[in-house]
């Protein structure tokens, strides 16, 4: 009898020990899912390779658990949105340089098709945003659709930018379709991950945590991509360091799209199921959409000459430290940002003075005497477009949560789906700019000059105007 008594305790250690390998590698023996927050396997005791093999598998499939998942989230999105801002970055700052300079397409064609490009993604987004959000529970799918779009993306990226010897009168239409092949990947995968700014925080205050990383992290991105311009932009001798550059991101943004497609929003974020998806609140949203418009198509235009920019005094060309000043200053947009909102009445403040700012300093940057005085306007430049882009970023965040409280249906991925196809829409107008003003602003001719400068006023003022009408509208629906 003792003997049996001590080999059923020596076997029910032996179970305890076995469940604490588990534990420690990061499983809950009750829900048997993956703990997120366990980086590595427990290293106490050693493991056989069956038992390493089954945590293996379980690590694979497990799902993360809903304790405290906020925080778990949070980094997920943010590993993600970086990757995606990266391949923005990269083919919105240089694919326009790539395809002029290296590939050898005249100014015009390059911004037909920047233009054409940019639109059809923007109308994508707008439909696919539409057609998922018809299915109830539509945001559970979110994720998988990010993934979706993030294989896709990479792979017509690599195409997108590979140095190939296309004859002249196919280089056009070569370019052009694996820009739409481009664009189509990339509006999947934009669309689902912008969504997830209002879909995955639970409160207010996460709310604008995810706000914050977001626009932070899109001009953490831009100083990467800045810092890769300086092996990009030169001779075309150096073409092939944009596919080079392009290949690490494509990899990032197909791992990290994976990564989030392993989340169930819905469980894992504390937020329940909806019904189906309802129609955007277009009273709420559209003059923060007109004040974007302003935005990208007028206030940043100057922003798309930049890496053609020459030093006024001497000539040389200054577009790689350019974009890298640029883009800098917008890292320390969003912070300063959000410590001005952080006091209560300040969004009127912060819309006036970031916009007043972001128009003096692209003057500046347009007619600066010297070289330094162009790159700090750079940085300025950069530092209140950061500011502005969390303002507008918050604006629709709040309002599709305000909308949805008030009427039990969500409609993140309609709503961000028209924020983001402005967006892209705005973009594609300055790369028709592009094409029809570069010829003249790399002769420095007044006439051209004189066109931006205009269109930069003009977007500030109607930006100003629109962002303040938003808010006023916001607050009596509430």
């Amino acid at each position: 009898m003792r003997t049996n008594s001590i080999a059923g305790g020596r076997k029910i250690e032996r179970l305890r020990v076995l469940d604490a390998s588990w534990t420690d590698a990061g499983f809950d023996a009750r829900s048997n899912h993956k703990d997120p927050s366990t980086q590595y396997l427990g290293e106490s005791r050693p493991m056989s390779f069956q038992r390493l093999s089954r945590v293996a598998r379980g690590i694979a499939h497990a799902r993360p658990t809903e304790t405290n998942p906020g925080a778990r989230l949070l980094e997920v999105f943010a590993s993600g949105h970086l990757a995606k801002s990266l391949m923005w970055s990269f083919s919105d700052l240089l694919f326009g340089y790539f395809a002029h300079i290296h590939m050898g397409l005249p100014a015009s064609d390059t911004g037909w098709i920047l233009f054409v490009s940019l639109s059809y993604s923007g109308a994508l987004d707008v439909l696919a945003a539409g057609a998922l959000s018809a299915f109830p529970g539509h945001e559970a799918r979110v994720p998988r659709l990010q993934f979706l779009g993030g294989v896709v993306t990479a792979l017509a990226a690599a195409l997108l930018f590979l140095p190939l010897h296309v004859p002249a009168d196919l280089l056009f239409v070569w370019l052009l379709l694996t820009s739409l092949l481009f664009r189509t990947g990339y509006g999947l995968y934009d669309v689902s991950q912008n969504a997830l700014v209002s879909l995955l925080p639970r409160d207010d205050a996460e709310a604008r945590r995810y706000v914050t990383t977001r626009t932070t992290l899109s001009y953490v991105a831009k100083v990467i991509v800045a810092l890769a311009s300086f092996l990009v932009i030169g001779t075309g001798e150096r073409q092939g360091a944009a596919l080079a550059t392009i290949v690490p991101i494509a990899l990032m943004t197909v791992v990290t799209a994976w990564l989030m497609s392993r989340y169930r929003i819905g469980s894992a974020t504390g937020n329940g199921m909806w019904a189906p998806g309802s129609p955007p609140p277009i009273s709420l949203l559209m003059p923060v959409l007109a004040a974007v418009a302003a935005q990208i198509c007028l206030l940043g235009l100057v922003g798309r000459f930049l890496p053609f920019a020459r030093d006024p005094a001497t000539g040389a060309a200054i577009g790689a430290p350019l974009v890298l000043a640029s883009v800098v200053g917008g890292v320390f947009g969003p912070l300063l940002a959000d410590r001005v909102l952080g006091k209560r009445g300040r969004f009127a403040c912060a819309n006036l003075g970031f916009t007043l700012a972001c128009v003096a300093s692209a003057l500046l940057i347009l007619f600066g005497s010297s070289a330094i005085l162009v790159i700090a306007a750079a940085a300025v430049f950069s530092i209140c477009s950061g500011a502005i882009g969390v303002l507008v970023w918050g604006e629709v965040s709040t309002a599709v949560r305000v909308h949805g409280q008030a009427t039990g249906r969500r409609s993140d991925l309609a709503s961000f789906a028209l924020l983001t196809a402005t967006v892209k829409l705005g973009a594609g107008v300055t790369g028709l700019f592009l094409g029809q003003l570069l010829d003249g602003y790399e002769a420095h001719s007044p006439t051209a000059i004189g066109v931006i400068a205009g269109a930069t006023v003009l977007g500030g003022l109607v930006s100003i105007v629109a962002m303040a009408v938003g808010r006023a509208r916001r607050k009596r629906f509430v």
